[in-house]
């Protein structure tokens, strides 16, 4: 029996991330770590990957996949600001006018060509964002004033679905890397159309190999078998590279030597190796999973 692995958790909004967690903590046996990959804002749903047991330690080798890392629909209200960039936050201003109301698709589509690529993003206030080993959050509850630095982010796709004028609310879907806030986005968008925005809803649809369409609902998981949804620790790195003919890992920190395809992190039969660039004939168990990767050559 499966007692590590990854779940595809499809978070509902109004829970916050480590809610989600406690749920599953729920469903496995006492003491066993569970943990999240990249948090979701509480009033955001969709994909959220959960880490079980052993699977925990892998967390922090997780590939980042770089501009496809992540990908969201949003909406996105026009003609108003808020304290945390959207709409569960105190609203800091309305537009009055009827600017929003008189935009077109085409005018948004003009503007959302600037958040398309490499820029930079200032997060939002309330983010998890460390400043002076603070969470920005934690700051901006006590009523501090301060200004976080502007980040380099990186969105691959940014395309307008649809914008009712009425409402002033448009869709978006976003392709990005780790660490862009679609939040940030609504409130920039919405500067440089010169009416305010802030996000209205958020759903993420998928997080690296992770993919809405296979996720498993809390309700469900509450009423069925863990393993029927576990996923395999390997799951997250099958795209990798992987170890031609090598035999079976034993222990952490264990010494291959061979002729290996590529530098870096790849994948083994039951286990993650890193080649490393210094000594590119020489590979160092990083990780053991509880399983042979299935299927393999």
């Amino acid at each position: 029996m499966r007692k590590s692995g990854f779940l595809n958790i499809a978070k509902p909004p109004g829970m916050t991330s480590h809610d989600v967690v406690d749920r599953v903590r729920r469903r496995v046996p006492r003491k066993t770590k569970v943990g999240h990959l990249g948090t979701l804002d509480p009033a955001a749903g969709g994909v959220l990957p959960i880490a079980v047991g052993s699977a925990t330690k892998l967390i922090p080798m997780l590939p980042d996949l770089g501009s496809s890392m992540k990908s969201y629909l949003a909406h996105i209200q026009l003609g108003v600001t808020t304290s945390t960039d959207d709409l569960e936050g105190e609203i800091l201003s309305r537009d009055e006018s009827d600017r929003a109301r008189l935009l077109t698709s085409d005018d948004i589509e003009a503007e959302l060509s600037h958040f398309r690529g490499d820029f930079l993003q200032v997060p939002p206030q309330v983010s998890a964002v460390r400043q002076d080993g603070v969470r920005a959050y934690e700051k901006a509850r006590r009523g501090e004033s301060f200004e976080l630095k502007a980040r380099p982010t990186v969105v691959e796709q940014l395309k307008l679905l649809d914008y009712d004028p009425q409402t002033a609310q448009l869709r978006a879907f976003m392709v990005c890397g780790s660490g862009t806030y679609v939040r940030s986005v609504a409130r920039d968008l919405g500067a440089a159309l010169g009416t305010g925005g802030a996000l209205a809803f958020l759903l993420r649809t998928h997080s690296g190999p992770f993919v809405l369409a296979e996720t498993v609902s809390l309700e469900e998981l509450m009423v069925s078998s863990l393993e029927d949804h576990l996923l395999p620790s390997w799951f997250p790195f099958a795209h990798l590279q992987r170890v031609s003919g090598s035999s079976v890992l034993e222990q952490k920190g264990q010494k291959l030597t061979g002729t290996f395809a590529q530098t870096g992190l790849m994948l083994a039969r039951n286990g993650l190796v890193r080649v490393s660039p210094e000594d590119p004939g020489v590979a160092v168990v990083e990780a053991l999973f509880d399983e042979v990767c299935q299927p393999w050559d």
